[in-house]
């Protein structure tokens, strides 16, 4: 038992020292590095919580809480609703390029 206790505690101890490393290399982390904004959000259109996505959650909650008896698949509509439209819109752009040479 003893020595069970004893090799637990040099985990430990190893897990801490490993910890008191990383802290330090991240104190030397430059204070830009983590406000600097991506090229994406920069212009605007960075990640964020959609219409569709919240709609999505909206409707998830309704089914589990049972005030509505969808389908899963009209529940997770918003979220593939979107690959279908971006899809769509990519088809259309081929088809008029494709029609106008």
């Amino acid at each position: 038992m003893n020595k069970l206790l004893e090799k637990y505690t040099k985990l430990k101890i190893a897990e801490l020292c490993k910890v008191q490393r990383n802290m330090k290399r991240f104190r030397k982390m430059p204070n830009n590095y983590y406000n600097r904004k991506s090229s994406i959000q920069s212009e605007g259109a960075g990640p964020g919580t959609s219409i569709l996505t919240v709609l999505c959650i909206v409707f998830a909650v309704l089914k589990l809480v049972g005030t509505i008896d969808w389908s899963w698949w009209w529940i997770t509509s918003p979220m593939w609703g979107q690959v279908v439209l971006l899809v769509v819109l990519l088809l259309i752009k081929i088809i008029m390029k494709a029609g106008g040479k």
